[in-house]
C-alpha cells in the first residue's frame, strides 16, 4: 500500500468512526413474538317495578249484593334492561280465603266482599299466581305498562256499608 493510500484508509475509517459507524459489526436483527387477550364483561338482566294506577272499583249501588259484574283496571309499570325476560305473578291478597281474594271493610277483620283479578280484558284468564303459569315477557329498556283487570262478581255480597279494600303483592321474576 502507498502512503497515500494508507492515509487515505486511516482518515476514512476515523470519519466513519466519529460519524457512529462500525463497519466491523452489523446491526442485530429484532425479534418477535405476539398473543392475544379476551375482553369481556357481564351485564345481568335488571328490572324495576311500580304501581302507576291503582285498582279502584268505586262507589256502588247501596245494595247487599252486587247485581251486575263490577270491572275496573289497575296497572303496573316495569322496565327492565333490553333483551331480558321477566314475569308477573300476584300474591292473593291479605284477607284470601280459599282461593277467593277478599276486601275487607276498614282493614278489619271482617265483613268481606269477593273480587277477582284477570290477565285479559274479557277477565277470562286469572292473573297467574306462579312463575310457571306467568307469561314471560321481554325487556325493552323502556317503562313497559301491565294492565290488572279486576272485577266484583255479581251476586257478591256485602253484609254492612264502609269502605273495603284489599292490598296485593306483585312479583318480577326476571
Amino acid at each position: 500500500m502507498t502512503d497515500h493510500s494508507a492515509i487515505l484508509c486511516r482518515l476514512l475509517g476515523g470519519v466513519l468512526l466519529a460519524s457512529g459507524w462500525a463497519l466491523a459489526s452489523a446491526p442485530a436483527l429484532a425479534a418477535t413474538a405476539s398473543t392475544s387477550m379476551t375482553v369481556s364483561a357481564a351485564i345481568p338482566n335488571s328490572c324495576t317495578a311500580s304501581t302507576t294506577g291503582n285498582m279502584a272499583f268505586g262507589t256502588l249501588a247501596a245494595s247487599l249484593t252486587v247485581s251486575a259484574n263490577v270491572d275496573t283496571t289497575g296497572t303496573l309499570s316495569v322496565t327492565c334492561l333490553n333483551g331480558g325476560t321477566y314475569t308477573v305473578i300476584a300474591d292473593n291478597g291479605q284477607n284470601v280465603s280459599s282461593g277467593q281474594r277478599r276486601m275487607t271493610k276498614n282493614g278489619s277483620s271482617g265483613p268481606f266482599l269477593n273480587y277477582n283479578i284477570y290477565a285479559d280484558s274479557g277477565r277470562s284468564t286469572a292473573f297467574p299466581t306462579a312463575v310457571g303459569s306467568a307469561t314471560t315477557e321481554t325487556g325493552s329498556g323502556s317503562a313497559q305498562t301491565i294492565t290488572v283487570y279486576g272485577r266484583i262478581p255479581a251476586n257478591a255480597t256485602a253484609t254492612e256499608a264502609g269502605v273495603y279494600s284489599d292490598t296485593l303483592g306483585f312479583t318480577i321474576t326476571y
